[in-house]
């Protein structure tokens, strides 16, 4: 009886696979991994993802079609390969999937600028980001502030340098959300089995609903509370600083003015950002009509199939990059490639309709973060704990395993750095 039923479940693989091969050959999907039955490619994928993805490119071509679980996916692995999804064919994917019920709480209920399916409230939306927060005026405006927060940044770093004991360095609280979201996609089998979603077998919304989303909400109320409560207490004389205030960053520093040093700063912060993107999947974009991509293979793209653009992958692409792996700031100085969305061999920030709305403040505030880290202080690893880059297994977000554990030391007087 077991061996008949071994050899039943045998020839019920291997009609799966063949059913799978010939589908896909009559179907002018891009090439993938095989898919299964409910469980599709599940069980050969690796972690982390993007890593994994990238070898798939090595395997079947830029562009990878595989099922997770019982839903679509399909994986742009290469800079040309992002430019036929973000800038060739932007329109047909600038949705958002809205099927996961942990992404519908995270967003208030697809309610932010981030997940909202585009229409006019979105573009209303893009539009006072660029106009109201994120616009040049608006950030010279709140220079003073983002300033008042790097004065705080050195005085902390001068305080732990004092006691001559390395400290990690980190950010607790975008440290401990991106760890509770990503533990919790990691575990959600409803995003692969849509029809299992509802059950909530992990506990994931239920997490998601009791634990984090409150959390969340308070510290937008006080936000907003604190805002409110200036606001009237300078009655007149009120100076709007608006969502900036939130999004605490830091500003420029009139003390670098040296166009080489600057130059350099520049290459160092765009190298960095090329080899480890903030979220190296991008956040997903979703078709709602079947999509021919015109690439010169026929290719056709399903309705309703979740891309993933491969972020990391793209932006170590041999094809517009040597060495593409090793950590080279040089490759930029003197050229114009920037990550602002126009050159895809660089997309930290993704491109098209749905880069992020933050770019301009997220590249003067990394910018002048580090030029203040290094001008303020000499940085040095510390002999029994070696920098290690390895990367923690997460959906969203892969930061490093290891938190970074270095030792500082002011490179200039303390009392310069105290009125930074």
């Amino acid at each position: 009886m077991g061996i008949t039923i071994a050899i039943l479940v045998c020839l019920l693989a291997t009609a799966a696979i063949i059913k799978s091969l010939l589908a896909r050959r009559s179907s002018r999907l891009p090439p993938g991994p095989i898919s299964f039955p409910v469980v599709g490619s599940l069980l050969s994928l690796r972690q982390p993802l993007h890593r994994h993805f990238a070898r798939l490119a090595d395997r079947y071509g830029p562009i990878v079609f595989l099922k997770i679980g019982m839903v679509p996916y399909v994986i742009a692995n290469t800079a040309r390969a992002a430019e036929f999804f973000l800038k060739i064919h932007d329109a047909e994917f600038a949705n958002r999937p809205q099927s996961e019920e942990f992404f519908r709480i995270f967003s208030f209920g697809w309610s932010d600028l981030a997940f909202r399916s585009p229409g006019p409230e979105w573009k209303l939306m893009r539009k006072i980001c660029a106009t109201n927060l994120f616009s040049n005026a608006m950030l010279a405006t709140s220079a003073p502030y983002r300033r008042s927060q790097l004065q705080s940044a050195m005085d902390a770093i001068l305080d732990r340098s004092r006691g001559g004991e390395p400290r990690g360095v980190s950010l607790p609280v975008v440290e401990t959300i991106n760890n509770m979201a990503g533990q919790a996609i990691n575990l959600n089998i409803g995003e692969i089995i849509p029809s299992l979603d509802w059950m909530d077998l992990h506990g994931v919304y239920a997490t998601m609903r009791g634990e984090i989303m409150p959390r969340i909400k308070a510290l937008l109320d006080d936000q907003v509370r604190e805002h409110q409560e200036r606001k009237k207490a300078a009655g007149d004389g009120f100076v709007c600083r608006d969502f900036v205030d939130v999004l605490i960053s830091l500003d420029e520093s009139d003390k670098l003015s040296d166009q080489e040093i600057i130059g350099l700063l520049c290459a160092i912060l765009k190298e960095a950002l090329r080899l480890h993107p903030a979220v190296p999947l991008g956040m997903p974009h979703y078709n709602l009509r079947p999509v021919e991509l015109g690439d010169g293979h026929g290719t056709i793209i399903p309705a309703k199939c979740k891309l993933l653009v491969n972020l990391w992958a793209a932006n170590r692409d041999p094809a517009h990059w040597t060495s593409p792996h090793e950590f080279q700031p040089e490759r930029f100085l003197g050229t114009n490639i920037s990550p602002g969305g126009q050159h895809f061999q660089i997309i930290p920030f993704s491109a098209g309709r749905r880069m992020c709305a933050g770019y301009g403040l997220a590249m003067r505030s990394l910018f002048f973060l580090l030029a203040s880290l290094l001008h303020g202080f000499i940085w040095s690893e510390i002999s029994d704990n070696p920098i290690a880059l390895e990367e923690s297994i997460g959906t969203i977000s892969c930061p490093p395993a290891k938190d970074l554990i270095v030792a500082a030391s002011p490179r200039i007087e303390e009392r310069i750095l105290a009125q930074y």
